[in-house]
C-alpha cells in the first residue's frame, strides 16, 4: 500500500513536470494547421452563451437604446443628435471618430450639437502598449474641437486570431482602464468606453466594478440588437431614418427619456446585412470553425454597459482551485492506473481508456455547468492533460523506469555484498595468517 502511494506521488510529480514542459515548448506541425485554426479560438464556455442559456427569459435592457448612424455625414449626425436631445436622454455615447476638419458648415453644426448634448461620451483608441511598463504611448481621439464637449473612453476590445484570412476576430473580454501617455508626456488613466458610460450613469456601480481591479474582464453577453433563430433582441434599436424623419417621436419620449443612447455603425441600414465593424462573440451558434461574425462593436459595448449596471459579472476561479482540482484528480487517476497495471493484466489498456474518457467528460461538464450556474470560469487544462497522459506515464514508470531503478538497486546491492564478502574474506585470511605465525604453546 505504501509502495503504491509512494509510486503514485512520484508519477504525479513527473507528470506535472511534463505538462509544464509541454506548455512552454512551442510545437509546430503544419499538417495540423487546418484543425488547429478551427479550434484555436474555441472556448468551452461559448456553449453556455449560445446553447445553454435561455435567451427567452432574459429581460430586455430598457436602460439602453442603440441608434444606427450608418454612413451619414456630420451634418446628418448633428440633426440626429438634435432630434434625440429633444427627448432628454441621460447620456449620449457615440462610437465613431471625427478626427479631421471637413466641411466647415457641417463641422460647426456638429460642434454645436455636441455642445448642447448632456453627458456626451466619444470613443478613443489606445495603441503601442508596452507590457513591461503597462503604459500605452498612443491615444487617438476625435479632433480637439469636438472632444472639448465630451468625455472619452477607449473602444479597444480584446480579440484573438488577428491576421487570419477572414479578418474577423472573436471578442470575449476587454480592459476596463489603461494607463496612457498623453501628448504632453503625462500619464493618465483612460477608462474603457463602456466604463465611462457606466460612471456617468451609475457612479457607485462603476466604482464597485473598478474595485475588482481586474486588468481584464470577461464580457457577460446577454443578447444582440438583431433577432436570431435562438433569441429575440436584447436592446431597443432605432435606425437613422427613424430618427431623422421623427417617426419614433410618438413613442420617442418614453423610449429615450433618461436613457443611455449609444450611437454607432450598425450597417448602412438595419435592413441590410453588413459585416463592417462586426465581431465573432460567444453568442455565435457555431462555436467551432465559425461561419460569419454576429455582433457589431457598438452592441458589444452595450453588453458591457449592461453588465456593469446590473453588476452581473464573470469570475475566474483562483489558480489554487484549478491546481488542486488537477492535483487531486490526477493523483487518484494515477493511483488507480498503477493498481490496475499490477493486477488487471490484459484488461489494463481497455479499462484505462474508458476511465480517461469518463473523467474527461466529467471535467468538461464541470466547466460548463459551473459557468452556467455560478458564472465562474474553471481552467481544467492541466487536469484534462494529466488524465490523458496518466495511462502512458504509468506504463513508462512501472514498465521502464521502475525496472531500471530496480536493476540499478540490485547491481548496487550486489556490489555492496561483493565488497562485504571481500572484506570478510580478507579478515578471515588475515586471522589465518596471524594464527600460523604464532608459536605453539605445547612446545
Amino acid at each position: 500500500m505504501r509502495s503504491l502511494v509512494r509510486d503514485s506521488l512520484a508519477i504525479t510529480v513527473i507528470l506535472f513536470i511534463l505538462l509544464w514542459l509541454f506548455s512552454n515548448i512551442p510545437f509546430k506541425f503544419n499538417i495540423l494547421d487546418p484543425i488547429q485554426n478551427a479550434f484555436e479560438d474555441f472556448d468551452l464556455t461559448d456553449m453556455v452563451f449560445s446553447h445553454f442559456r435561455d435567451s427567452e427569459k432574459e429581460k430586455v435592457d430598457t436602460n439602453i437604446v442603440l441608434v444606427n448612424i450608418g454612413e451619414l455625414d456630420r451634418l446628418s449626425v448633428a440633426a440626429m443628435l438634435n432630434a434625440i436631445n429633444q427627448h432628454q436622454p441621460k447620456i449620449v455615447a457615440i462610437d465613431a471618430f471625427y478626427r479631421k476638419d471637413k466641411d466647415p458648415v457641417g463641422d460647426s453644426i456638429l460642434m454645436e450639437a455636441f455642445k448642447n448634448t448632456k453627458n456626451l461620451v466619444l470613443v478613443s483608441k489606445i495603441d503601442k502598449c508596452k507590457e513591461e511598463t503597462g503604459i500605452c504611448d498612443t491615444l487617438e481621439t476625435s479632433h480637439p474641437k469636438f472632444v472639448q464637449y465630451a468625455h472619452t473612453g477607449h473602444a479597444n476590445l480584446i480579440t484573438k486570431g488577428e491576421g487570419n484570412l477572414t479578418g474577423w476576430w472573436t471578442c470575449r473580454s476587454f480592459s476596463p482602464k489603461e494607463k496612457v501617455r498623453d501628448k504632453n508626456g503625462k500619464i493618465r488613466i483612460e477608462p474603457a468606453f463602456a466604463v465611462k458610460i457606466a460612471e456617468l450613469a451609475a457612479p457607485e456601480k462603476a466604482k464597485r466594478f473598478l474595485a475588482r481591479n481586474n486588468p481584464v474582464e470577461w464580457i457577460n453577453f446577454k443578447g444582440d440588437a438583431e433577432p436570431t433563430d435562438n433569441a429575440p433582441t436584447f436592446f431597443s434599436v432605432l435606425d437613422h431614418d427613424q430618427v431623422l424623419d421623427s417617426s419614433f417621436a410618438i413613442t420617442g419620449k418614453p423610449l429615450i427619456k433618461d436613457k443611455i443612447v449609444m450611437m454607432g455603425y450598425m450597417g448602412k441600414s438595419l435592413q441590410v446585412k453588413d459585416f463592417t465593424d462586426k465581431f465573432y462573440t460567444p453568442l455565435n451558434p457555431i462555436y467551432v470553425g465559425r461561419a460569419t461574425p454576429d455582433m457589431f462593436g457598438l452592441v458589444i459595448h452595450a453588453n458591457i454597459v449592461s453588465m456593469i449596471l446590473n453588476e452581473d459579472y464573470i469570475d475566474d476561479a483562483p489558480f489554487i482551485v484549478n491546481f488542486l482540482i488537477a492535483l487531486v484528480l490526477v493523483f487518484i487517476t494515477i493511483y488507480t492506473f498503477s493498481y490496475l497495471f499490477k493486477h488487471a493484466g490484459f484488461w489494463y489498456d481497455g479499462i484505462t481508456v474508458v476511465i480517461q474518457l469518463f473523467l474527461s467528460i466529467i471535467l468538461l461538464a464541470l466547466v460548463v455547468f459551473t459557468f452556467n450556474w455560478y458564472q465562474i470560469k474553471i481552467d481544467v487544462t492541466a487536469a484534462v492533460g494529466g488524465v490523458v497522459l496518466a495511462g502512458l506515464t504509468v506504463e513508462i514508470y512501472h514498465g521502464l523506469l521502475s525496472k531500471f531503478v530496480d536493476d540499478v538497486r540490485k547491481k548496487r546491492m550486489a556490489k555492496r555484498l561483493q565488497k562485504i564478502q571481500s572484506s570478510i574474506d580478507a579478515m578471515l585470511a588475515n586471522e589465518e595468517n596471524t594464527s600460523e605465525g604464532q608459536p605453539n604453546p605445547s612446545n
